[in-house]
């Protein structure tokens, strides 16, 4: 099996990671590889931030974990059956922001293929990673504006979807296809 086809194959979702920071240069390998992704007629309607800055981290995962207990208590219950952290101790996140004026549900297709190729370069980097979507807490209370600012949401840009970045203290295995959903005529 290729390099590519294998990082597919073996790519999960990791939930325990180490806290202990990455190198800035695999941060930014994998930001290139999700702004390296295709969309409709080339627009990249999307801003990739990778926030790696711990008090930065800690000031999200507060937030978020606060609206979502008020906002979405069967939510919150599962996080805090899973640690208590929204991020996992993930040492860095990368947040891909959406612009608002592009075709209504098409940036939320080019934004799934941002992340796609983002946990893929985190995989074939040895790390672990996690489509975490729950983030948006962190952008939904009265601290929400500013937290996006200081994750450098540009104007006219909302949240998309973020994905967490780190090494794996634990990692469950990858998912097996279900073979009954594919269809080859």
């Amino acid at each position: 099996m290729n390099e590519t086809l294998n990082a597919i194959f073996t790519r999960s979702s990791c939930r325990d990671f180490d806290p202990t920071p990455l190198p800035r240069e695999d941060l930014a390998i994998i930001a290139q590889a999700g702004a390296a992704a295709p969309s409709g007629v080339n627009a990249q309607p999307w801003h990739i931030c990778v926030v790696a800055d711990a008090d930065t981290l800690a000031a999200l995962d507060a937030e978020g974990l606060g609206n979502m207990q008020k906002a979405a208590p069967e939510f919150y219950a599962r996080i805090q059956s899973r640690g208590g952290t929204l991020f996992y101790h993930a040492p860095a996140i990368a947040i891909v922001w959406v612009c608002d004026s592009y075709k209504p549900g098409a940036e939320l297709l080019d934004c799934g293929i941002v992340t796609q190729n983002m946990v893929l370069a985190a995989q074939s980097l040895g790390l672990a990673s996690c489509i975490c979507g729950l983030a948006n807490f962190a952008f939904a209370g009265e601290r929400g504006v500013a937290l996006a600012a200081k994750c450098r949401a540009p104007e006219g840009h909302r949240f998309g979807v973020s994905v967490l970045l780190g090494k794996a203290n634990t990692l469950a295995g990858a998912h097996i296809p279900d073979e009954g959903k594919i269809t080859l005529l």
